[in-house]
């Protein structure tokens, strides 16, 4: 670390004032960022006064190591008059909110034998909102002012650190003044690797023609001593133009990527780019615990990404069906199918058609029936044949776990039960877990327990709900009973 922060580290004047005219050649800043439970940028910058600038990039950066440049000193002043108008040796020292794996972003400013750090975690990195009740309150020293993120951010933007940390348009200029290795894994495929991730193509094809190779080095802790293609990684922006660059680069060349190429195809949701991947692969085979079917079934739509209207899990499930993909395969270990994700009536209706099973059963019992997220795929199922009083492990049907009035609806419409009673003596009304549920079975004719302390129970599964059923409140009420207080 360039600085640590400790309250020991504080070495400003006593009264916390800000000095009226400091000598700008004493002047350091410092940030910063730490990693994360994800990909966060960690690196750290360090700024004199006369304006030198050290980096040092550890973990999800473009550029990795230490590297040195120099910057406009007004640029230094700028930032030194943020500190000022931020009152900065009075802020306090610690800004943190109670939730876990954020990044941590801390700042330094030293003027002369004077020095402070602010630490803040969780504030800047997902901002206000992180830091309400819901997530453990505002923390220590919070809530945090605005202008310690004004300040993270200036030093990112006046420092010129982007280049090295995410790339812009003059990272490839500056690299090569310093004659870096675009050549090797560990520095231009590691970069070309990351670029791809983040789905900053330009910048890519700008690395690829400086000869960054097809292989990365891993990073990260996870990662360290590994290499992967950078092909791997292509699929997921839905650029077919750089995808087929690659392949005609020879990233493909080898069949064990070829293979693995296909599984990152068809969990993209872009079917022009499986359609590539099958030209090279039809190894089917499971891949990171799902078959290739579950992959493309429950791909991730990211409607921030500029070619998101060519995103179809549909027509990926419809190219891999057609090139003899099985919908029967199931998950070596969770034992589930395709169509246990089905998230469309649409998609229901191919995996059907190809010969997926509606009474498949995971390795919990549940059915097809039980994904309680997509009611419209109920009847789709009833119609191919689904049982709707198959039960669970736990010997529960469909109807004790779905999450939604709407959905109890749909389930009610196709004859399921409201007054089932599973092997452990529970009806659906014991187990649901909204009031709006409780009272969508309440509409259909769902009827209250007897027995004074099967009602204890519900009420005491409600404590959290802000209101009740009417009718259980009035069941309760007639019995001399009342909801525990949270947390009892």
């Amino acid at each position: 670390m360039i600085f640590s922060a400790t309250p020991a580290d504080y070495r400003g004047p006593p009264d916390r004032s800000f000095p009226s005219d400091p000598d700008i050649s004493h002047v350091r800043i410092r940030l910063e960022r730490t990693s994360c439970y994800g990909s966060c940028p960690s690196y750290q910058v360090e700024i004199d006064g006369v304006g030198n600038v050290l980096y040092r990039g550890d973990d999800s950066v473009l550029v990795r190591g230490e590297h040195r440049w120099t910057i406009p000193q007004g640029r230094v002043r700028e930032l030194l008059a943020l500190f000022r108008r931020a009152d900065y040796f009075r802020l306090n020292g610690y800004y943190r909110i109670d939730v876990t794996d954020l990044p941590t972003y801390m700042t330094g400013l030293e003027i002369g034998s004077q020095g402070k750090f602010v630490l803040d975690y969780g504030w800047g990195g997902m901002g206000r909102a992180a830091a309400s009740t819901s997530l453990g309150g505002a923390g220590e020293g919070g809530p945090m002012p605005s202008v310690v993120s004004d300040i993270e951010q200036a030093i990112d933007r006046l420092s010129g650190v982007q280049a090295y940390v995410e790339g812009d348009e003059t990272s490839v200029a500056r690299l090569r003044a310093e004659h870096w290795n675009f050549n090797s894994t560990d520095g231009g495929g590691a970069a070309l690797g990351q670029l791809i991730r983040d789905c900053n193509l330009p910048l890519a094809r700008a690395f690829l023609a400086e000869g960054a190779p097809l292989i990365s080095a891993r990073r990260g802790v996870r990662g360290g001593g590994q290499f992967e293609p950078v092909v791997l990684s292509a699929p997921r922006c839905g650029d077919l133009g750089f995808v087929q660059e690659l392949v005609n680069r020879g990233a493909l060349a080898e069949q064990h990527t070829a293979d693995a190429f296909l599984q990152a195809a068809a969990s993209s949701g872009y079917p022009d780019i499986v359609a590539v991947a099958l030209q090279h692969s039809h190894n089917f085979s499971e891949s990171d615990g799902g078959g290739i079917l579950n992959n493309a079934v429950m791909a991730y739509e990211d409607e921030d990404n500029p070619n998101h209207a060519r995103f179809s899990e549909l027509g990926v499930v419809r190219v891999l069906l057609e090139a003899g993909a099985d919908p029967r395969v199931k998950d070596p270990i969770l034992e589930d199918t395709p169509l246990h994700h089905a998230s469309s009536a649409e998609m229901a209706r191919l995996l059907i058609a190809a010969g997926a099973d509606p009474n498949a059963r995971d390795a919990d019992g549940r059915t097809p029936l039980f994904n309680a997220y997509f009611p419209d795929v109920y009847p789709v199922l009833i119609r191919a044949g689904a049982d709707i009083n198959a039960r669970n492990a736990g010997g529960y049907t469909a109807l004790y776990v779905a999450n939604s009035p709407e959905a109890i609806r749909a389930l009610i419409a196709l004859h399921a039960n409201p007054n089932d009673v599973a092997p452990d003596g529970k009806t659906p009304i014991e187990v649901v877990g909204n009031p709006e549920s409780m009272q969508a079975l309440l509409d259909a004719g769902a009827r209250l327990p007897e027995q004074r302390e099967r009602i204890a129970a519900i009420l005491a599964r409600t404590a959290s709900w802000n209101r009740l059923p009417p009718a259980l409140a009035r069941r309760a009420a007639a019995l001399g009973l009342s909801r525990p207080l949270p947390g009892r």
